[in-house]
């Protein structure tokens, strides 16, 4: 593997996930335990203490939408990093705040402590909100759960953005998206009917 611009435990990681015999490979456990991933979440900003109270609001209105808009904008969540839209920064900041012990979700309890922290009242309805936001039904809100809830609709409305979502959603590529569609891509669950 060429190393030229990146630090060695980034290459290092980078040749274990990639090496040729898959039995050889890097494991996920193993790969988030990696040195390169761990120094990576520790160095990057935690936004001053800065928790936006304004994610409150967004995160109400996304977990009262239609089931269909809600899995969109959570497809388009899993596609999209800080990087790809500026508005998307402070929701991120937000969830590191909120993220206290730095273990990728975030909980009821943190959330009103990340309110507490910017003067405001954690709102009486916000563990309603936040068991409809978690999808995965662990009793907290992961990452890519928070970014879809708290997401700007300025950002998910991008017509460029929108139509990743739709190709994906579109799993036959027919140009429409049908219960057919939906269907395949959900996993059997007990809660799949809910869906």
């Amino acid at each position: 593997l060429l190393r030229q611009g990146i630090p060695d435990n980034v290459g290092d990681l980078l040749e274990r996930m990639l090496h040729p015999d898959p039995s050889a490979r890097i494991t996920v456990v193993q790969a988030l335990m990696h040195p390169a991933i761990l120094e990576s979440f520790v160095k990057h900003p935690r936004g001053q203490g800065e928790f936006d109270p304004e994610v409150i609001p967004r995160m109400r209105s996304f977990a009262r939408a239609p089931a269909l808009k809600r899995l969109a904008v959570l497809v388009e969540a899993h596609l999209l990093c800080p990087e790809d839209d500026a508005l998307l920064r402070q929701e991120y900041l937000s969830f590191r705040v909120a993220d206290r012990d730095g273990n990728g979700v975030v909980s009821v309890s943190e959330f009103r402590e990340a309110l507490a922290s910017v003067g405001v009242a954690m709102p009486p309805d916000l563990p309603e909100i936040c068991q409809k936001i978690d999808v995965l039904q662990e009793g907290v809100i992961t990452y890519t759960e928070f970014m879809a809830a708290a997401m700007d609709p300025r950002v998910y409305q991008k017509e460029v953005f929108c139509k990743a979502v739709f190709r994906i959603l579109d799993a036959n590529a027919d140009g429409r998206i049908t219960a057919g569609d939906l269907e395949s891509m959900l996993k059997p669950s007990p809660r799949r009917r809910a869906v």
